[in-house]
């Protein structure tokens, strides 16, 4: 009986104490849905909607019936079921008017902070991130501690911002948080950029593990994860990632090229090496980066053998990129060669053919002389 009461008595707390204010707390739609909450199991749906502009989610939100939201939550379900779905400005011009009008509304500020961040990383304004500050520091101070979506939209913008810049600070306030509070796609997704931008390899295990877990996943993350995984030199674990992600997009020209690439700066075998910048290169035949590596590696593979493909592909390279002082040098060395090969091949022959013919016609012209020598005297003998 004991444990009925309990069971009770918690499921009632839940729905008296349940907010949208725990949108500060769990800003990730999939988490939305998947919580308790079913104030924030409509909102993720509703936002869900809004981002993919799929009337499922829509669906799933109208079945969701909830008869004690307060006056502030009300008015942003209503916005939500009535804003146009994949746009930024009119959602962030309303929720304004809504800040406006509900002041101290903790669930205002959170999906307002939550839409300016959405916007800010559409568009990169000063204006947007000098906003998201400020409201991250409205509610974290309402409620007297730091709240996860602040935390995530203050490092997001010192990490990508030119004019807010503090990778530092960026980075050390979104691991304390992943590793201490949650583990929310963003935060997976951001910290994942930051360590592979830094080609720092210390969690990546965990994070790799993590991210993998999550039902909706990032391309690019996980090609970010690839290389963190190539970093910390885990090879087992990313060949068979890398072959399960081309499975998984057989036709994307992005994974096979950044997978390929990665798969080539991996191995140690000289003949993979080439095999594998090949494919990366046929699925962006433009890029000079690859197109450098691909050069590099057929001139370790035989240079002699391959001088002739190596100075195409590095040429085409440092078209694309002047600035690529070792190509320079290979292909320097390499034309030394061409002239020098050019030398022997036509040249020496033609000096030696030019010679052989002087020489003949020296030799023809002094036989002729000492033929009209004798000639001359045998006539001599014949007067006499």
């Amino acid at each position: 009986m004991r444990k009925i009461i309990t069971f009770l008595f918690l499921i009632t707390s839940i729905l008296i104490f349940a907010s949208l204010d725990d949108i500060s707390e769990i800003f990730n739609k999939e988490d939305m849905i998947q919580s308790s909450d079913q104030k924030l199991q409509k909102m993720g749906y509703l936002l869900k909607h809004w981002e993919k502009n799929h009337s499922l989610y829509k669906q799933k939100a109208d079945e969701i019936k909830i008869n004690n939201f307060r006056e502030d939550e009300k008015a942003l379900i209503n916005f939500m079921e009535n804003i146009q779905p994949l746009v930024y400005i009119d959602p962030v011009a309303k929720l304004s008017e809504l800040y406006e009008q509900y002041p101290d509304s903790i669930a205002v500020k959170s999906l307002y902070l939550l839409y300016n961040v959405e916007y800010w990383k559409a568009i990169k304004d000063p204006k947007i991130a000098e906003q998201i500050i400020s409201l991250s520091n409205e509610i974290e101070n309402i409620k007297s501690k730091d709240i996860p979506l602040g935390i995530y939209a203050k490092s997001l913008i010192m990490w990508k911002s030119n004019i807010f810049k503090n990778e530092e600070i960026a980075y050390s306030q979104l691991k304390n948080l992943y590793i201490n509070i949650t583990n929310q796609k963003e935060i997976l997704e951001l910290l994942i950029e930051m360590n592979y931008q830094n080609k720092n390899n210390s969690l990546t295990k965990k994070l790799y593990k993590d991210y993998l877990e999550k039902p909706e996943k990032d391309v690019k993350t996980m090609i970010h994860l690839a290389n963190l995984l190539y970093f910390d030199n885990d090879i087992e674990e990313l060949s068979k990632f890398s072959e399960d992600l081309l499975n998984q997009y057989p036709n994307n020209s992005f994974v096979k090229k950044n997978i390929y690439e990665i798969l080539g700066d991996s191995s140690k075998n000289i003949d993979q090496k080439v095999e594998y910048y090949k494919l990366a290169s046929s699925s962006d035949p433009e890029d000079p980066n690859l197109l450098t590596k691909l050069g590099l590696s057929y001139y370790e593979q035989d240079p002699k053998e391959n001088a002739k493909l190596v100075r195409i592909i590095l040429n085409s390279s440092i078209s694309k990129n002047p600035n690529q002082p070792e190509v320079e040098k290979i292909l320097s060395k390499l034309r030394k060669n061409v002239i020098i090969k050019n030398f022997l091949f036509y040249m020496v022959p033609i000096i030696l053919i030019t010679a052989i013919g002087i020489f003949l016609l020296l030799k023809l012209e002094k036989i002729k002389k000492e033929k009209e020598l004798k000639l001359m005297n045998d006539e001599n003998d014949d007067n006499i």
